[in-house]
């Protein structure tokens, strides 16, 4: 199995996360992981969900 690191920075609702999480609920998961790379200051990421689903979400201080 491989894994990705998907750096969103900042992970609000709408459409860069809606679109990333389609991709994620949708491929084959027992041959690609995604882990997630997020800001401290997003107001919505789905940690549950993408738990649940088999990867993992790494909080990073904003880039500044």
């Amino acid at each position: 199995m491989e894994r990705v690191a998907v750096i969103m920075g900042k992970m609000h609702s709408g459409g860069k996360k809606n679109l990333v999480m389609e991709y994620y609920r949708h491929i084959d998961r027992s041959q690609i992981q995604f882990d997630f790379i997020c800001d401290a200051d997003s107001n919505a990421i789905p940690k549950e969900e993408i738990e649940s689903l088999g990867g993992h979400v790494y909080i990073v201080p904003p880039y500044r």
